[in-house]
């Protein structure tokens, strides 16, 4: 059963840009308009990670992303165009568990998802001693040096 994302803008090209590349990644999408459509799909749904714009209208991206810690432990993946909103909501910390400035590269995209599906699964106990060392790096690194060590992890996972 592929991962379940539920991607969540305002902007009809980036939800289906961003489905379209999780699919080729292999993993599942659903997408969402509005904050308020998020959150009615998220019982049945039941998504892995949760992709939110931080402006929306109506119910904003900070306010979702409250609102849906408090129905899913899904991990959260803010993305914004405005480089200081980010800055903001990674010193609350509070929130989501990644941010992403747009306009972005897609493959970066794909390693952050990746990464919260995989630091999930191994925070659910799916995974071995030397997995959780290399999360626990992974977790203290900054965005490039989390790609740098998912793309040599994919080098050495293909090796195998």
């Amino acid at each position: 059963m592929p991962n379940k994302v539920l991607i969540v803008d305002d902007e009809l090209a980036i939800r289906e840009m961003l489905k379209d590349v999780l699919e080729e990644a292999g993993h599942g999408a659903e997408v969402a308009p509005c904050a308020e459509d998020a959150l009615e799909m998220m019982p049945h749904y039941k998504p892995d990670v949760i992709v939110s714009d931080v402006w929306m209208p109506g119910m904003d991206g900070h306010t979702f992303c409250q609102t849906a810690r408090k129905m899913s432990d899904a991990s959260i993946l803010m993305i914004s165009g405005i480089p200081s909103e980010i800055s903001l909501l990674q010193k609350k910390q509070d929130d989501a568990d990644d941010f992403l400035i747009k306009p972005f590269d897609v493959e970066n995209f794909v390693e952050r998802v990746e990464a919260l599906l995989e630091k999930r699964r191994i925070a659910l106990g799916h995974t071995s001693d030397d997995e959780g060392r290399l999360v626990r790096i992974y977790q203290e690194l900054s965005g490039t040096g989390r790609a740098l060590l998912m793309r040599e992890a994919k080098k050495i996972s293909a090796e195998d």
